[in-house]
């Protein structure tokens, strides 16, 4: 009797999950109601001011579905958050402490990909890659192409930034020259009216203003149909790295740049008064607790700081692996530097800052074989090359991304990119080719209609990028990875 052991076909992916994570940056907080927000990941977390310790959680999303979570816009009673290019998310607070989802608008339901949110005459106005819409009715108010980064729309003006560039809505007219723009405060529940009114021309707001080596923030005003600084040697301060983002407390002012964050207050002559500053690298976002207390959040984490201290003035810190631009694994765990030190994550557990002397690791990956097949990542990342018997044939980054890393195990090909983890699969077997193939030109092989990605699945999982590491995985499959803003944590197949 004969017995014929038959090869089972590879079975299909369903689609790919985040198992494990550990969160990076953290990108935007806001403090309010005496309650700690901060956006990290997908997610809206809400800390103790008194510890920095997590208190509550809410998943704005299923974990790799959308992009992270990166600007916040509070309102009485709710709370609007962008998750990056995806969605923007409605949150009901009418408990501070537990708020809960309770719409959602996608970016194909705003047409446009959005980004960041602003303050409206009529309510909050999303702008992103593709214009600005306003909430909640999604009326078209700027369409463009480009990214829009921030929209004033007050009974004083009505205007937008894209680039460096300053344009007026309705026509399109330059006014003049910022990255980005925001209203000021009219009131504090605490503080009362805002002095600026007082002090600052009419109509004034706050400006950014961006390029290569650092940036300028402070006050502008329109004049004569442009947009100009109040006073650039008064209300106007300069950062190296650039800025990132500004607020205003009764007198106080709060820069946070790429490097410091720095306290001013605005005096009764109109001037920006230096009154306390601290060098933190990765700072991403600020807002004040009280006339004393400060909160940062970036990607060392969030920190709680006095600010009439200049030593001994964190008064609570939650760390967090962001900013990584490097790593390295040995198979259970991997290394990797971010603006803190070393992290070392040992893969599906947790992961800890620890003492090790700083080294420079391998570049990553930027090629990788399996079955017959090859991979290669271009140098600019803009795609990868596809290799097989077949032939050779290139695919595309996903939108708006870059490929940074391949890996590969278990048959399957892993490529990191700027927004995420994709996964490539080869079928099991390649069609027959026909007898003198080799001798074919490369062109009589793209008119037979043979492809070398003909059979392959590819399915992609959104991470914080950029993913700078992966690490096959030799149990149960699946990737551990490290990446720039996301962290670390495991990607898997689900069949």
């Amino acid at each position: 009797m004969n017995y014929e052991v038959k090869q089972r076909p590879r079975p299909s992916t369903n689609h790919l999950e985040l198992r494990h994570q550990v969160l990076g940056t953290a990108h935007a907080t806001v403090f309010d109601e005496e309650t700690w927000y901060v956006l990290q990941g997908c997610s809206l977390l809400i800390l103790d001011p008194a510890t920095g310790r997590v208190i509550n959680q809410l998943n704005l999303d299923d974990a790799g579905g959308s992009g992270p979570a990166v600007d916040p816009l509070v309102e009485p009673g709710v709370i609007h958050v962008v998750l990056k290019d995806t969605d923007v998310v409605v949150l009901d607070r009418t408990d501070p402490l537990r708020p809960f989802i309770e719409r959602r608008t996608t970016a194909a339901e705003l047409g446009i990909q959005p980004r960041a949110l602003n303050r409206g005459r009529v309510g909050p106005i999303v702008s992103g890659i593709g214009g600005a819409v306003q909430l909640p009715h999604g009326h078209r108010l700027i369409d463009h192409e480009g990214e829009v980064t921030s929209v004033i729309d007050n009974d004083q003006v009505s205007i937008y930034t894209m680039g460096r560039r300053v344009y007026r809505q309705g026509n399109d007219e330059y006014v003049g020259s910022a990255t980005r723009l925001a209203q000021l405060p009219e009131s504090d529940e605490q503080t009362g009216p805002s002095p600026a009114g007082i002090v600052l021309p009419e109509g004034s707001m706050f400006f950014i203003r961006n390029e290569s080596t650092g940036g300028l923030a402070g006050f502008a005003c329109m004049q004569g149909g442009l947009l100009r600084e109040v006073d650039s040697t008064r209300t106007t301060e300069a950062f190296r790295g650039g800025v990132r983002q500004l607020r205003m407390r009764g007198d106080r002012v709060l820069i946070a740049g790429s490097r410091s964050v720095h306290l001013y207050r605005l005096s009764s002559s109109g001037e920006l008064i230096d009154l306390w500053s601290q060098e933190i690298p990765g700072a991403r976002s600020v807002d004040f607790i009280d006339d004393r207390d400060i909160v940062v959040v970036g990607e060392f984490g969030c920190i709680r700081y006095r600010t009439d201290r200049v030593s001994g003035n964190v008064v609570a810190r939650q760390d967090a692996p962001g900013g990584l631009v490097q790593a390295i694994s040995d198979g259970r765990r991997i290394m990797a530097t971010g603006v803190d030190g070393t992290w070392e994550y040992q893969i599906g557990h947790e992961a800890e800052l620890v003492e090790v002397p700083m080294q420079v690791y391998p570049p990553p990956a930027r090629q990788a074989a399996v079955l017959g097949w090859k991979v290669k990542i271009s140098s600019d990342g803009r795609h990868a090359d596809i290799q097989n018997k077949i032939g050779s044939s290139l695919l595309p980054a996903p939108i708006g991304s870059r490929f940074i890393t391949v890996a590969s195990g278990d048959g399957t090909f892993w490529l990191g990119h700027e927004n995420g983890v994709m996964m490539i699969k080869p079928p099991s077997n390649l069609p027959m080719i026909p007898v003198g193939w080799e001798e074919l030109s490369p062109e009589e092989k793209s008119a037979s209609g043979y492809s070398p990605l003909e059979g392959i699945q590819k399915l992609t999982i959104h991470i914080d990028g950029p993913v700078i590491f992966l690490q096959p995985l030799d149990l149960g499959g699946g990737v551990g990875y490290a990446s720039g803003n996301g962290g670390f944590g495991v990607v898997r197949e689900v069949f």
